[in-house]
């Protein structure tokens, strides 16, 4: 086992667990207070991030920062699927994997893979339960063999799947998710942002109001800013 890999998984998975309990035990009913008045205050609900490009000229985004060995972002995930499904027609939900090291980029390259392929969701699934029962593993050569299994019961090649999370495309989207990723200073997850600008933070008085309450006002801010 490469000691490294498995300090920087541990210390990963001990921020998140801090970092993301609230987003994972919260919901949309929330504060009736806060959510009618739309009274959501920077700094303490979410923070803005000025001079990034919208993700979509079309579509405002709701975008989650996840990763695949955190059990937060896989409780999350009911949540945040459900709530897509309440999203107007002009906002889009966009899901992006954290590339803090090379640990989690590896798992990023898996997410990108999937997303190129029939059914994304059934690897989406499938890769949550795979990485986090590997979450204390050091050697990434492990998570990569769990990983293949999770790939070639859906019909790719395991002597092709090394090869293709090494593609020029794949790593030209993790270069890109990590530039943004460190525009918008993610350093939790799971992590909310809309449009590329607010970001919700983890925070009691997010907790009360409801995480996609929240969400919903920075949709709002996002239309008006739009127009």
């Amino acid at each position: 086992m490469n000691n490294r890999h498995f300090l920087i998984i541990g210390a990963i998975a001990l921020i998140v667990a801090v970092g993301a309990y609230l987003f994972a035990t919260s919901d949309k009913s929330g504060s009736e207070t806060a959510s009618a008045a739309g009274e959501f205050v920077e700094g303490v609900h979410f923070r803005t991030v000025a001079g990034i490009e919208s993700g979509s000229a079309s579509k405002i985004q709701v975008q989650e920062f996840f990763w695949y060995g955190c059990p937060h972002c896989e409780a999350f995930e009911p949540a945040i699927r459900q709530y897509e499904k309440t999203l107007p027609g002009d906002v889009e939900l966009v899901q992006i994997p954290v590339t803090w090291n090379e640990a989690t980029r590896l798992h990023a390259a898996m997410f990108f893979l999937a997303e190129s392929k029939l059914a994304p969701e059934e690897f989406h699934t499938e890769l949550f339960k795979s990485i986090i029962a590997l979450r204390k593993e050091g050697n990434l050569e492990a998570h990569v063999q769990e990983a293949e299994k999770v790939f070639s019961s859906r019909g790719i090649e395991i002597s092709d799947f090394k090869k293709q999370l090494q593609s020029p495309d794949i790593q030209t989207k993790l270069d890109t998710t990590n530039e943004l990723m460190r525009a918008l200073e993610i350093s939790g997850t799971p992590s909310v942002v809309v449009d590329n600008t607010w970001v919700v933070l983890n925070t009691d008085e997010v907790a009360q109001a409801g995480v996609f309450n929240v969400v919903d006002s920075l949709i709002e801010k996002a239309r008006s800013t739009r127009k």
